[in-house]
């Protein structure tokens, strides 16, 4: 008796990326006969599947950079006319200005390292407006025309991950640029293997409580990024990207047993989790 299964690439992932998306659903998805020949029992290795094709959230929250210390601030006419302009824009739904000290206080939450803190003052720190953005807003295009008002730094666009409600977990993988942080769990280290992976995957679905892992490749992983954080200039760094298992969980309790599981095998860069 012979089985088959149809090759599917996850995407136009070049090298050895691709290879094992293909070799993982043209060989390991065949049906493996277990030894009870007499009535026929088949049992079937599970294995990831391509990412789902949307939705794509559309909403999202901006943030524009005043001018200041890099370069002249913008005067008290320049901000309410920025202000003004913002709120006219299609599809904004809130704008709130942010002072230094409020930039700073949100800074000094997110910073752990106590020494850099103390080298940082509020000055240092510039202004913003913030607020929401929702259709028929086009993301670049706000931005856009952000950055073209007298006194504007820069600007982005954050939306939702692509993976809320589609996943319960991530499993990122080591990338092919080792991170520069000694304490990075893949500092030091070459990108993750074909056999790592296949030895992540085989360890996430021996849990019982695995609904469906999803296998992100560098293709996908991209447009996840870029349609996660939106802004204008600069280049996107492909070779620090992970790539990374996507996990749905049938029992949401079991997602700390799958994390302590998985997130020390060799590859794992960094378990995720994702809640509304």
């Amino acid at each position: 008796m012979t089985s088959s299964a149809e090759e599917v690439e996850f995407g136009p992932e070049p090298g050895r990326g691709r290879v094992w998306g293909r070799r993982v659903l043209g060989g390991l998805a065949v049906l493996l006969v277990a030894g009870v020949a007499a009535v026929g029992v088949q049992v079937a290795r599970r294995v990831p599947v391509p990412p789902p094709g949307g939705p794509w959230p559309d909403t999202g929250e901006f943030r524009v950079e005043l001018c200041g210390p890099m370069c002249p601030p913008p005067t008290r006419e320049q901000r309410r006319a920025i202000e003004a302009r913002l709120r006219a824009m299609p599809g904004v739904t809130a704008v709130r200005y942010w002072s230094k000290k409020e930039q700073y206080q949100e800074f000094a939450r997110k910073v752990t390292n106590a020494e850099f803190l103390a080298s940082v003052e509020v000055d240092d720190m510039g202004e913003s407006f913030r607020g929401g953005l929702r259709p028929p807003a086009r993301p670049l295009a706000f931005i856009e025309e952000a950055e073209r008002l007298p006194g504007v730094s820069v600007a982005y666009v954050e939306r939702p991950s692509f993976w809320l409600g589609k996943a319960d977990l991530g499993v990122l993988m080591c990338p092919k640029s080792p991170p520069l942080d000694p304490k990075d769990p893949c500092a030091d280290r070459q990108e993750v293997t074909d056999q790592e992976k296949d030895r992540i995957a085989q360890r996430l679905f021996e849990f019982s409580g695995v609904e469906e892992v999803y296998f992100s490749d560098a293709a996908h992983s991209r447009k996840v990024e870029e349609h996660s954080m939106v802004y204008t200039g600069g280049q996107r760094d492909d070779e620090s990207r992970s790539v990374g298992f996507y996990v749905k969980l049938e029992d949401k309790a079991a997602a700390g047993a799958v994390e302590r599981a998985v997130g020390r095998l060799p590859g794992v860069r960094q378990v995720t989790t994702f809640a509304r």
